[in-house]
């Protein structure tokens, strides 16, 4: 039996999967607690190794060992602390993923759903990041020097303090992405003039008709009140 696994229920069906005669499921809650409970590195050879998806998968400070997921879905998954260099990401789904100081260096997350993800402190150097979908990311303290970002959708995204050096943004969206002092920037790019937010300015309203009414009355004087 591949790599240890006994032969019944959902531990035949994986195997089965990895021999590739039939495919896999996706993974069930049964599934799920079953890696909770047997963190070995034998089973997650095997789990990575077939065709399930991985949703709310707990891989949190594990070495995945350049993993190939493509198109694989990974919803929720906690990768936190976890090491997966060299991926294969190609369209994988990460959706709203735990990615706190994990490292992705050199993996392929071309067009990857990377929406709502939380990835502070995370390592995406010289990862291939082209037309991923980030909205909504955070990537506070994230390390994305020398990655490829071409046309990925980075509306929205939490970039304070990201390192983005050397990435290529040429395409990129980046209209509501917040950015501060600490963001560094590949050198001529002018974040403001494509859309992004500065959190570190405050706004004026020395000049604002409005500043200093607070009543109703105050701010729509020409109102009346429905009695």
């Amino acid at each position: 039996m591949a790599y240890g696994v006994e032969q019944n229920g959902v531990g035949a069906r994986a195997a089965t999967a990895v021999a590739g005669t039939v495919p896999a499921p996706r993974w069930s809650p049964t599934v799920r607690a079953l890696w909770r409970r047997n963190r070995n590195r034998s089973r997650l050879r095997l789990l990575l190794a077939t065709r399930a998806d991985l949703i709310d998968v707990d891989l949190a400070g594990h070495d995945l060992e350049s993993p190939l997921l493509p198109h694989r879905r990974l919803d929720g998954a906690r990768l936190d602390g976890s090491r997966c260099q060299d991926a294969d990401l190609y369209k994988a789904v990460l959706r709203g993923a735990h990615l706190v100081n994990a490292s992705f260096r050199g993996s392929r997350l071309r067009s990857a759903d990377l929406r709502d993800v939380r990835a502070t402190g995370a390592d995406f150097e010289l990862c291939d990041l082209r037309s991923a979908r980030l909205q909504g990311a955070d990537l506070r303290s994230a390390r994305l020097y020398a990655t490829d970002l071409c046309g990925a959708d980075l509306r929205g995204v939490n970039l304070i303090g990201a390192d983005l050096r050397a990435a290529i943004l040429d395409g990129a969206l980046l209209a509501g992405a917040r950015f501060s002092a600490a963001t560094r920037w590949p050198a001529g790019l002018d974040p403001l003039s494509r859309g992004a937010i500065d959190s570190t300015r405050t706004i004026d309203l020395t000049d604002d008709p409005l500043a200093g009414r607070t009543t109703h009355a105050e701010l729509y004087p020409t109102h009346r009140r429905p009695r």
